[in-house]
């Protein structure tokens, strides 16, 4: 007997969406990073916890953007982030810190 096809991704409930911290005002590009949430979440809910870690290493790298998950919340960090190769460092928002005078 041919294989069964595998089972269509769970949807994820609305209930378990994450929405951004009111006190955060910093510059992001909100649809992706919105996108990126889901897709996490989704990964969750399908139980495959890896590609959520990878999703929010995406986050964090690549928007600034710390996941609270304990509130659903997430928010633009404040901490500078390390430069991929290893040179200075890009504040959450992408911006040279150095550069910009805030070090």
């Amino acid at each position: 007997a041919p294989p069964l096809p595998a089972a269509p991704p769970a949807s994820v409930p609305p209930r378990y969406g994450y929405t951004r911290d009111a006190t955060d005002s910093a510059p992001v590009n909100v649809p992706a990073v919105e996108t990126l949430l889901a897709d996490r979440m989704s990964a969750k809910f399908n139980r495959d916890f890896d590609r959520a870690d990878e999703l929010r290493e995406v986050l964090r790298r690549q928007h600034g953007v710390e996941v609270q998950d304990t509130y659903k919340t997430w928010r633009v960090a404040t901490r500078a982030l390390p430069r991929p190769n290893g040179g200075g460092s890009v504040g959450a928002a992408g911006i040279d810190v150095e550069a910009a005078g805030w070090r």
